[in-house]
Protein backbone atom coordinates (compact mmCIF):
# COMPACT_ATOMS: atom_id res chain seq x y z
CA UNK A 1 0.00 0.00 0.00
CA UNK A 2 1.09 3.55 -0.65
CA UNK A 3 -0.74 6.40 1.06
CA UNK A 4 -0.22 10.14 1.04
CA UNK A 5 -1.33 12.73 3.56
CA UNK A 6 -1.76 16.39 2.72
CA UNK A 7 -2.41 19.07 5.29
CA UNK A 8 -1.27 22.17 7.08
CA UNK A 9 1.70 22.08 9.49
CA UNK A 10 0.83 20.40 12.79
CA UNK A 11 -2.44 19.01 11.38
CA UNK A 12 -1.68 15.39 12.27
CA UNK A 13 -0.13 13.94 9.11
CA UNK A 14 2.74 12.18 10.92
CA UNK A 15 0.40 10.92 13.63
CA UNK A 16 -2.09 9.60 11.06
CA UNK A 17 0.64 7.94 8.98
CA UNK A 18 2.00 6.27 12.10
CA UNK A 19 -1.42 5.04 13.20
CA UNK A 20 -1.94 3.58 9.71
CA UNK A 21 1.48 1.91 9.88
CA UNK A 22 0.70 0.35 13.27
CA UNK A 23 -2.74 -0.76 12.09
CA UNK A 24 -1.21 -2.34 8.99
CA UNK A 25 1.31 -4.25 11.08
CA UNK A 26 -1.42 -5.51 13.40
CA UNK A 27 -3.91 -6.38 10.65
CA UNK A 28 -1.42 -8.38 8.60
CA UNK A 29 0.47 -9.73 11.64
CA UNK A 30 3.79 -8.42 10.36
CA UNK A 31 6.97 -9.01 12.36
CA UNK A 32 9.20 -6.21 11.13
CA UNK A 33 9.60 -2.75 12.61
CA UNK A 34 8.28 0.62 11.47
CA UNK A 35 10.92 2.81 9.81
CA UNK A 36 10.71 6.58 9.46
CA UNK A 37 12.52 8.82 6.96
CA UNK A 38 12.30 12.10 8.83
CA UNK A 39 12.91 15.44 7.15
CA UNK A 40 11.25 17.63 9.78
CA UNK A 41 11.49 15.89 13.20
CA UNK A 42 8.03 14.27 13.12
CA UNK A 43 9.51 11.03 14.44
CA UNK A 44 10.05 12.69 17.84
CA UNK A 45 6.30 12.79 18.34
CA UNK A 46 5.46 9.23 17.33
CA UNK A 47 8.39 7.08 18.52
CA UNK A 48 6.86 6.27 21.90
CA UNK A 49 3.50 5.41 20.31
CA UNK A 50 5.22 2.93 17.98
CA UNK A 51 7.09 1.35 20.89
CA UNK A 52 3.94 1.13 23.03
CA UNK A 53 1.77 -0.39 20.31
CA UNK A 54 4.26 -2.68 18.55
CA UNK A 55 6.81 -3.46 21.24
CA UNK A 56 9.58 -2.35 18.87
CA UNK A 57 11.59 0.81 18.62
CA UNK A 58 10.94 3.10 15.69
CA UNK A 59 13.80 2.80 13.22
CA UNK A 60 14.68 5.93 11.38
CA UNK A 61 16.96 8.41 9.78
CA UNK A 62 16.91 12.18 9.73
CA UNK A 63 17.85 13.40 6.28
CA UNK A 64 16.51 15.41 3.36
CA UNK A 65 18.44 14.29 0.29
CA UNK A 66 17.21 12.02 -2.48
CA UNK A 67 20.31 9.85 -2.10
CA UNK A 68 19.55 9.40 1.60
CA UNK A 69 15.98 8.43 0.72
CA UNK A 70 17.22 5.78 -1.73
CA UNK A 71 19.61 4.43 0.92
CA UNK A 72 16.72 4.38 3.41
CA UNK A 73 14.65 2.29 1.00
CA UNK A 74 17.51 -0.16 0.52
CA UNK A 75 18.05 -0.37 4.28
CA UNK A 76 14.33 -1.03 4.80
CA UNK A 77 14.54 -4.01 2.47
CA UNK A 78 17.71 -5.34 4.10
CA UNK A 79 16.33 -4.91 7.63
CA UNK A 80 12.95 -6.47 6.73
CA UNK A 81 11.01 -3.36 7.71
CA UNK A 82 7.26 -3.98 7.66
CA UNK A 83 6.15 -0.38 7.08
CA UNK A 84 8.19 2.64 6.00
CA UNK A 85 7.01 6.20 6.52
CA UNK A 86 8.55 9.04 4.50
CA UNK A 87 7.84 12.34 6.22
CA UNK A 88 7.99 14.32 4.06
CA UNK A 89 8.76 13.74 0.39
CA UNK A 90 8.94 17.50 -0.29
CA UNK A 91 12.69 17.91 0.23
CA UNK A 92 13.87 14.92 -1.85
CA UNK A 93 11.32 15.82 -4.56
CA UNK A 94 12.56 19.42 -4.74
CA UNK A 95 16.11 18.09 -5.14
CA UNK A 96 15.06 15.78 -7.99
CA UNK A 97 13.20 18.60 -9.74
CA UNK A 98 16.16 21.00 -9.43
CA UNK A 99 18.54 18.35 -10.75
CA UNK A 100 16.27 17.65 -13.73
CA UNK A 101 15.93 21.35 -14.52
CA UNK A 102 19.71 21.73 -14.42
CA UNK A 103 20.16 18.81 -16.85
CA UNK A 104 17.44 20.17 -19.11
CA UNK A 105 19.01 23.63 -19.16
CA UNK A 106 22.45 22.18 -20.00
CA UNK A 107 20.93 20.52 -23.09
CA UNK A 108 19.13 23.78 -23.97
CA UNK A 109 22.42 25.74 -23.70
CA UNK A 110 24.10 23.25 -26.04
CA UNK A 111 21.42 24.06 -28.62
CA UNK A 112 21.75 27.81 -28.05
CA UNK A 113 18.35 28.04 -26.37
CA UNK A 114 17.60 30.16 -23.34
CA UNK A 115 17.34 28.35 -19.99
CA UNK A 116 14.07 27.56 -18.27
CA UNK A 117 13.43 28.95 -14.82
Amino acid sequence: MKAGFLGFPKSGKSFTATKLAIGTIKLFKLDGPVAFFDTESGSNYVAEMVRAETGKDLMGVRARSFDALMQFAEDCINEKVSVAIVDSISHPWAEVMASYLQQLNEKRREKGWSPLA
